[in-house]
């Protein structure tokens, strides 16, 4: 499965129901559906390093200089 980036992706957090979330360099945010990656606007172009949450509409990623990100499911 392709993400359709070539930027380098330095982490993921897979959600319930075959949904997933990548995240990486350059601010770059990247949703699995369960048929293909979608990109997110993270908002910001510091470099994203771990993801976690604990529902499709409870996703959090911190990155470089106190970044600091959540998703609502909306935004």
């Amino acid at each position: 499965m392709c993400s359709g980036t070539d930027v380098d992706l330095d982490a993921i957090w897979a959600a319930g129901g075959g949904e997933a979330w990548v995240a990486g360099k350059g601010g770059t945010l990247l949703h699995w559906d369960g048929r293909s990656w979608n990109p997110v606007a993270s908002g910001t172009s510091h470099g994203l390093h771990a993801i976690r949450g604990s529902s499709t509409h409870d996703v959090w990623v911190v990155g470089d200089s106190g970044t600091f990100l959540r998703w609502n499911g909306i935004q």
